[in-house]
């Protein structure tokens, strides 16, 4: 052990920053530089009631002898290549109220001690290699407020008993390949949640219409998992919800128009299920909604032409799937698209001339579609196209010369279509 850095500060009482995220600016600090064997040095300092531990160079293991600090409130060991177990005798550690030792390589199990920590607030295990089951005893840390085991080995299940944690405002457990069994209703208890996230796990089962009650949810991250059922229409009770990424799950039955509701919705992400029925109308009102991407899936029905009111979208992905009916011209109105994505599907009708509203559109993919009658000119002012695929359609009459104007466009597909007459002189320039 070369040297040992602590940064020791005494906090104000009335101090309301993130303790992981403070500074030590402003406050009353000394700096202790340990050399040699470091670790026999701790009982010297044991009496500072605050401590932020980082770090100057690494740690083979994840020294025990911390434990006798037993006034010991802050512990940020993050990224100092810790190896080896976390020691049980850290749930002596009483006082803690942040323990933080992510981005590690740490392994073997949690220690069911580190439920004595009463006064714990924010916990953070992520990246590591941790494994085994995560321990109920974790309940027990009532004061909790983040809790972050993402990108572990755990398995087992999420056990219900962390329901009762009612401080919890994160909870992050996504990346855990082998973590399975069903999401407990119980987590739909804690109602000061601002983000959930299972993302790529083995969880099973259904989402829970107890998560209607998550009024403070902001993103809810339940992607790449085993969940199927349909989608609980309670969740058009999360009223703070900015992301809903349900992707790449088994999920079946209609999209629900109670997520219309959700007016603070910025990202919708729906692809990648077994999704049927038609696109509600209802989604028009979620007018934050800046991406919204239900592409395959097996939706049938018209694109609603009410999805034009959606001012802020970006994206509107609805690729692969059975949609049917003409290409709204409403959707013009969303001048704000970057990216409409509207292949593999049975659309049919023509190309709506006011397309060339839409000034900052740099992909359109209509590809695969029964969509007849000519290019509109108008595509010659959407000046950062880059991408435009018409193949495989019915369109007729010859390509216009106002295509061949648009400086960025590298990837012209028209291929599979009854076009007619020549390409401009023009074009041997570009």
């Amino acid at each position: 052990m070369e040297k040992l850095f602590f940064l020791l500060s005494q906090r104000q009482t009335n101090q309301q920053k993130h303790p992981h995220q403070s500074s030590p600016h402003g406050t009353h600090q000394a700096k202790l530089h340990v050399h040699g064997k470091a670790l026999h040095a701790l009982h010297k300092i044991e009496s500072f009631p605050s401590l932020s531990l980082t770090r100057s160079l690494t740690f083979p293991l994840l020294p025990s002898q911390l434990s006798s600090l037993s006034s010991l409130q802050l512990a940020n060991l993050s990224s100092t290549n810790i190896s080896g177990a976390i020691p049980p005798s850290f749930g002596l550690l009483t006082h803690l109220r942040l323990l933080d030792l992510s981005s590690n390589s740490l392994s073997g199990s949690i220690p069911q001690e580190l439920g004595q920590l009463s006064s714990l607030q924010f916990l953070y295990l992520n990246s590591n290699k941790l494994s085994g089951g995560i321990p109920p005893h974790l309940a027990n840390l009532t004061f909790l407020q983040v809790l972050c085991l993402q990108d572990n080995l755990f398995n087992g299940s999420i056990p219900s008993q962390l329901g009762s944690l009612v401080s919890l405002q994160e909870f992050r457990v996504g990346g855990n390949p082998f973590l399975t069994g069903e999401i407990p209703a119980q987590l739909g208890l804690l109602t000061n949640l601002t983000t959930f996230g299972v993302a790529a796990t083995g969880l099973s089962g259904v989402i829970p219409p107890t998560f209607g009650n998550l009024i403070n949810l902001q993103t809810l991250a339940l992607y790449d998992t085993e969940v199927s059922g349909t989608i609980p229409p309670e969740l058009g009770l999360c009223s703070e919800l900015r992301n809903l990424y349900l992707h790449l799950n088994k999920l079946t039955g209609s999209i629900p128009p109670q997520l219309g509701k959700l007016q603070k919705l910025t990202s919708l992400l729906l692809w990648g299920n077994a999704l049927s029925g038609a696109i509600p109308a209802d989604l028009s009102n979620c007018s934050s909604l800046v991406l919204l991407d239900a592409s395959a899936n097996d939706l049938s029905g018209e694109i609603p032409a009410d999805l034009g009111k959606l001012v802020f979208l970006e994206q509107l992905h609805l690729s692969d799937n059975s949609l049917t009916g003409i290409i709204p011209w409403q959707l013009s109105n969303c001048t704000s698209l970057t990216a409409l994505q509207l292949d593999k599907n049975q659309l049919s009708g023509t190309i709506p001339w006011q397309v060339g509203n839409l000034k900052y559109l740099q992909s359109l993919f209509l590809w695969g579609n029964l969509v007849s009658g000519t290019i509109p000119a108008s595509f010659g002012n959407c000046t950062e196209l880059y991408a435009l695929d018409l193949s495989r359609n019915k369109l007729t009459g010859s390509i216009p010369e106002e295509i061949f104007s648009l400086k960025k466009l590298s990837k012209l597909l028209l291929l599979g279509n009854s076009l007619s007459g020549g390409l401009p002189r023009n074009v041997a320039k570009l």
